[in-house]
């Protein structure tokens, strides 16, 4: 790399998620997670054995030159290298000095050819998509959009990476950028313009991330239920321990809902900003709550059935029985309830007050009511905050996509709910995280806020 510390050279070799079999009367055999393949041409099998060793495309080629193989066969062995390498069963270092110093795991099609010449007279630069940042010591760049990790071990390299955040042409030896433009990590002139127009320019960086990371396909990291935390650290409790020294409300007893068929309150369901009708009662906050969040029942554990930790059943679905979220909600209901932010104890169907500050009760009323596009302060503010450890203990690298998922299910069940009990109802699409935290008096590491929702009196048929 003539930009770094040293001159690299590129080899190949088989990645960790492969497991290779060495068969010698039938050549190779390979499983890559679910997959297996055997590589027993005779013709082509040199080249595959010195990928086993670890060696560069030039090494390979020539030992199976030394075989006597034909120009035909040397041109299956790199169709089939170059498959092997965009299924991720091989990747590529870049050595220095007898040092690895950078390392690209594949993740499918790659933008550009590793193993021919790379274009020198075009100027690249770093797409506007990628990310660099640090971890356990290795430096790790990428590409959402494409879904490869090149990982870097040498703080040269990093540095030579960097210097693309404006365009610039490579060095014709620059192994480095020839790896980070088959990443897509780096892009030439018509790459980056094509970030610019739709449908791409409608992707922001950071959506992009989280999408990419939260699905499999193009994804490299780990995902789903691996129960990651389990021997580390406890679960946390299926509701959150009460504080005995705040004020607390026991609810009234709820009302069965009015009998509405579903077709009826999905038909008839409106997202209604302003809630200058009738005033909330105890008795609806009563009902809302008990028909769209109560803990209907505990779930023990059970290890032997694969549950290995304590859950519960709500009236609305989640993944893993979790129940992540938290409710609170700002109330100015003067002459039925303190006004106050209340947290919802969804287990006694009780009201914990967090905070009577007049202040705080107004700004979450203001911001609610500019995300509802101005219309007069709510009565009532909903506030949803995400315990993520109660879906990190069980969930890897979709946690947090997991508990939007969720946000999405209970508010469909709040308006749902509140359609039967003739509520006005509105899901916000912003709130202030800082707020809400400031508010609740909570953590946003161990509470972050994920989902606002206003409910009120509904207007007389006929109004605004």
């Amino acid at each position: 790399m003539k930009n770094g510390s040293s001159t690299t050279e590129a080899s190949l070799v088989f990645g960790p998620a492969t497991n290779v079999t060495v068969e010698r009367e039938n050549g190779l055999a390979l499983s890559h997670f679910e997959n297996r393949r055997d590589l027993n041409r005779a013709d082509i099998l040199a080249g595959w054995e010195a990928v086993l060793d670890g060696c560069t495309i030039d090494v390979a080629l020539d030992a199976l030159l030394g075989t006597g193989s034909s120009i035909v066969e040397i041109s299956v062995f790199l169709t089939d290298l170059r498959k092997a390498l965009v299924g991720g069963w091989i990747e590529c270092r870049l050595e220095a000095g007898g040092h690895i110093v950078a390392v690209l795991q594949t993740a499918g099609r790659l933008h550009a050819d590793i193993f021919s010449p790379m274009v020198t007279d075009k100027e690249l630069r770093l797409s506007r998509f990628s990310s660099l940042r640090a971890n356990d010591g290795v430096w790790i760049a990428e590409n959402p959009r494409a879904g490869h990790i090149l990982k870097i071990f040498d703080v040269h390299c990093v540095g030579v990476l960097a210097s693309f955040s404006s365009p610039r042409a490579a060095g014709i030896g620059d192994n480095l950028i020839k790896l980070a433009l088959a990443a897509g990590i780096v892009v030439d002139e018509e790459g980056a313009d094509a970030e610019r127009i739709p449908p791409v320019a409608y992707w922001e960086e950071h959506e992009a991330h989280l999408h990419q990371r939260s699905r499999i396909g193009r994804n490299l990291y780990s995902l789903g239920a691996t129960f990651k935390w389990r021997g580390r650290t406890p679960s946390l409790p299926v509701v959150k321990s009460p504080d005995l020294d705040r004020m607390r409300i026991s609810l009234p007893k709820a009302v069965p809902l009015p009998a509405i068929t579903v077709s009826n309150a999905l038909e008839t369901r409106r997202s209604q900003r302003d809630h200058t009708g009738r005033e909330l009662s105890l008795q609806d906050i009563s009902d809302f709550l008990w028909h769209s969040a109560r803990v209907i029942e505990f779930i023990p554990r059970d290890d032997v059935g694969g549950l290995y930790y304590d859950a519960s059943r709500r009236p609305y679905p989640c993944g893993g029985a979790a129940y992540e979220l938290e409710i609170y909600l700002t109330l100015d209901l003067p002459g039925v309830i303190e006004t106050g932010v209340w947290w919802y104890d969804p287990a006694a169907h009780a009201l914990e007050l967090r905070s009577n500050a007049a202040h705080i009760v107004r700004k979450m009323q203001m911001t609610a009511s500019n995300s509802a596009a101005g219309n007069p302060l709510p009565q009532a503010v909903i506030s949803l905050t995400s315990r993520i450890g109660r879906l990190a203990w069980k969930y890897d690298g979709i946690s947090y996509a997991v508990t939007l998922k969720h946000v999405g299910v209970l508010y469909q069940t709040f308006y749902l709910v509140g359609t039967a009990l003739d509520l006005a109802c509105c899901g916000l699409g912003a709130g202030n995280s800082a707020l809400v935290n400031a508010a609740t008096e909570t953590d946003p590491d161990e509470e972050a806020p994920v989902g606002d929702f206003i409910i009120g009196g509904r207007l007389p048929a006929g109004a605004r």
